[in-house]
């Protein structure tokens, strides 16, 4: 754990210094300047000393990121400008929200980012398809329709109201993922059994009443761009979305059932693959 300790203190400095230096000014109006120093000083040494975040860890922080950054360039592009308010929204909504998942991760569970920093050799091919079209949509394709439709051509747009159901489910989506995240060790962003990490069947957290929280905060995630941003008709391809990952569900609970240990048992006492007590 005190490797972990190191990892959290060296990811985190960017976030805790300026508060450090902030309190340094406050004690030295207190006449405390040296017990402020000692603080900072002690605060780099433990930096300095730190062990660097895994090249996996890394990876899969990367890959959180850069996908949002891409289809912010794809719907500015695509809007023609890059004064819209709606959109800065959005993708200052996600990027911060990463961000977020990634320290939380760090701190309390960095085995699940470094794990996902690289796709295992056993990934069902099926995932990789669906996972493939997910994404492609996802981020290029609704970012591209969104800003066709709300800034260029005017086809459409939600009244400001819906920024905040927008910002809801969000907060929803982000809240269930980072909560499976943190309880699930296995939690990998793709489909298979990992016997290398002695998978096993987990019934904690969100896990006591849905099978596939993670799949259901891609399902609420799929939508929250069109919200925010204001387009009906990046509704088309965020429904889309959304099947396919209904799709990959009922996929991926068929396949642990038959190939992850005590699964099946699991899925007895806990009936909802998404929504309890429907489904």
């Amino acid at each position: 754990m005190q490797n972990y300790d190191y990892i959290v203190k060296y990811s985190t400095y960017n976030f805790f210094i300026e508060s450090i230096v902030y309190e340094e000014c406050l004690l030295r109006k207190q006449g405390m300047l040296y017990e402020a120093r000692k603080k900072l000083i002690s605060e780099v040494i433990i930096i300095i000393k730190a062990k660097k975040i895994s090249n996996n860890c890394k990876k899969a922080i990367f890959k959180n990121i850069i996908l949002y950054v891409i289809s912010a360039i794809i719907f500015f592009l695509c809007s023609g400008s890059i004064s819209v308010l709606r959109g800065w929204i959005y993708y200052i909504l996600v990027i911060s929200g990463a961000i977020i998942n990634n320290y939380i991760l760090l701190k309390y569970n960095p085995e699940v980012l470094n794990s996902r920093g690289e796709e295992g050799s056993n990934t069902k091919g099926w995932d990789k398809k669906i996972l493939g079209i997910y994404f492609l949509v996802h981020i290029f394709i609704i970012s591209s329709i969104s800003g066709l439709d709300v800034v260029r051509y005017e086809w459409s747009k939600l009244s400001n109201a819906y920024i905040l159901l927008g910002i809801l489910l969000y907060t929803i989506s982000l809240f269930i993922c980072t909560w499976a995240m943190v309880i699930n060790k296995h939690f990998e962003g793709t489909v298979r059994v990992q016997t290398e990490r002695n998978h096993m069947v987990i019934s904690e957290g969100p896990y006591k009443y849905i099978r596939h929280p993670g799949n259901l905060g891609m399902v609420f995630a799929s939508f929250i761009q069109p919200l925010i941003i204001g387009s009906i008709y990046a509704f088309i391809p965020s429904i889309f979305v959304a099947i396919m990952v209904v799709i990959r569900t009922q996929m991926e609970d068929k396949m642990l059932q038959k190939e992850l240990k005590g699964y099946k048992e699991y899925s007895q006492k806990v009936n909802s693959k998404l929504i309890p007590k429907i489904w």
